[in-house]
């Protein structure tokens, strides 16, 4: 945090007047109004991300809500319009953090050695994904299931490889395939299916407007393939009970 002599007059993220203070932000000064700055200093502490976001998303935003103006005359000089553009870029930017995540199959670096060769089943992990067609919001639940060949993993592990292709534009089908290749790929289980089930935005918020419409998709891989033993059976239905009784 630095000071200044002359400080601009109002606000750089609202129209406030009061006593303002300079923050330091891709080594250019910004200056924010002590409820401002406490936001700066919030989202940079947890997220490690600079609030004036990125400059080209929010610029693409910009001309998004100006076509809004001249179609519908949009105030964009109201108050709650103002720090728009910088709000969604900020977002999408979570939004889309999976991409930081170059290859997900290093979340599975750290394994441990079982002879164990029975069923694990990872459920109910929540994610939220963008659309690729409409960047409307998916929201939904994937279930995992594996039979371990020479390694098991910690369960989180699983959370961070279905979010490294849930936050990235997606599709629902392409992204069941590449949770279920990646788990075969770092953990060389005898086999592994991956069910997602997900409310799309696009479906039940405009087109067709069904709100109540689900879809389901499933990739099987390795012995789930064969239902070798009925290990397929065996997940699905233990699936099915745990889906009834909630």
């Amino acid at each position: 945090m630095s000071t200044h002599l002359n400080p601009p007059e109002h606000c750089s993220r609202c129209t406030k007047t009061e006593p303002l203070e300079s923050f330091l932000v891709s080594s250019e000064s910004i200056w924010l109004c002590a409820s401002c700055g406490k936001r700066f200093r919030v989202e940079l502490d947890q997220f490690r991300r600079e609030y004036t976001s990125n400059p080209k998303m929010a610029a693409g935003v910009k001309l998004l809500l100006e076509g809004l103006r001249d179609e519908y005359a949009l105030d964009l000089e109201d108050p709650d319009l103002v720090e728009t553009p910088n709000r969604v870029a900020r977002m999408y930017t979570e939004l889309c953090a999976g991409y930081s995540t170059k290859d997900p199959r290093v979340h599975f670096d750290t394994k441990y050695p079982t002879e164990e060769q029975q069923l694990i089943k990872v459920q109910d992990i929540s994610f939220v994904s963008l659309c690729v067609h409409h960047l409307a919001i998916i929201t939904g639940t994937v279930h995992v299931g594996y039979v371990p060949g020479k390694w098991w993993a910690g369960l989180s592990k699983f959370g961070r490889v279905v979010d490294a292709f849930a936050n990235r534009l997606q599709l629902q089908e392409k992204m069941t395939d590449q949770i279920a290749d990646t788990i075969m790929d770092g953990l060389e289980p005898l086999g592994v299916i991956v069910v997602v089930r997900a409310q799309h935005d696009c479906m039940s918020k405009r087109g067709a407007h069904k709100a109540d419409s689900m879809t389901t998709t499933d990739a099987v891989r390795g012995i789930f393939l064969s239902n070798d033993k009925g290990v397929k059976d065996e997940f699905l239905s233990l699936l099915a009970i745990d889906s009834s009784s909630t």
